[in-house]
């Protein structure tokens, strides 16, 4: 029988030690393929009953056994965790996700055997982030829990899973409500020569990760005004001079600086973006009849 394994089930621990629900690692008879299950019911004869009857497993077609690291480490083990609500929060068990995704993109060592995790980032939408860059995505029920499945060879090693979780639960800065206004187009905002930026990591934006002084008067550009709270966190890790801007290009890109320290240029209203739009386009569409019109007369 597909079993869970230790460092499943230790993760699953530590999970409801910081408030968390499991809401199960080895898959129920709904469950026909993927890493909830183990190599019995993998290439076994019935690997689920979702409706009474027995339906054999995939064998070498379960995407979960397709890349080396699964098939060098295939057991009866199952692979995966999902879980439920965070001290009580949907919320909560949200802003954990998308703070797991965001250290999964960043490559941090502590999520190098996690293979995917489909969640829900805003509780209507679902998700999937895959290191593999596979396309996929998941059904209803993952508004209302997060699935988090792991390589087979990290889990035949018995590796421990916990750090990464840990790097998010026991550190406030990661759990930042985070407000994104976006902008309707890039704005320009500058920077006076003999100014000290700090930029501030999107994932933990009371962290900062680079700062630089500017030799000279310089600008680049800001995608989105940003918001950050930290509900229940007092004094909240966020420093003076909130909000944030989201920088898109220049020395900070993909950073978030305070906005404070710059001077934005006039925030682009969207009505006369789409005026002068339509403006344009009308002037284009007379052109055109004109030319028309010439091309029309008898020569």
């Amino acid at each position: 029988m597909s079993r869970a394994p230790a460092s499943l089930v230790a993760l699953a621990e530590y999970w409801r030690s910081r408030g968390g629900v499991v809401l199960g690692i080895v898959g129920d008879q709904r469950h026909c393929r993927g890493y909830h299950l183990g190599r019995d019911r993998i290439y076994g004869p019935c690997a689920c009953r979702p409706d009474g009857d027995c339906v054999p497993g995939l064998g070498d077609r379960d995407y979960s056994v397709m890349t080396s690291r699964d098939r060098a480490g295939l057991t009866d083990d199952a692979a995966a965790i999902d879980l439920g609500r965070l001290n009580d929060s949907l919320d909560e068990l949200r802003r954990f996700s998308n703070a797991l995704v965001e250290r999964c993109k960043r490559g941090t060592a502590d999520t190098a055997d996690i293979r995917e995790i489909v969640w829900s980032p805003d509780g209507t939408t679902v998700s999937r982030w895959d290191r593999e860059g596979l396309p996929g995505g998941g059904d209803a029920t993952h508004l209302t829990h997060t699935h988090v499945s792991y390589y087979r060879d990290a889990i035949k090693a018995g590796r421990d899973l916990v750090p990464a979780f840990r790097a998010i639960l026991e550190d406030s800065l990661m759990l930042a409500v985070v407000t994104r206004y976006p902008f309707s187009a890039p704005v320009i905002w500058r920077v006076a020569a003999g100014t000290t930026l700090r930029g501030y990591d999107p994932a933990q934006p009371g962290k900062v990760v680079k700062e630089m002084r500017f030799g000279s008067d310089s600008l680049a550009h800001a995608t989105a005004r940003v918001g950050v709270s930290w509900p229940g966190t007092s004094p909240a890790p966020i420093p003076r001079g909130y909000p944030f801007l989201e920088v898109s290009d220049g020395a900070f890109a993909g950073l978030l600086i305070v906005e404070a320290q710059v001077k934005l240029d006039p925030v682009p209203d969207p009505a006369q973006l789409a005026r002068g739009k339509a403006l344009e386009e009308a002037r284009s569409a007379a052109i055109d009849a004109v030319g028309k019109a010439i091309d029309a007369i008898p020569r």
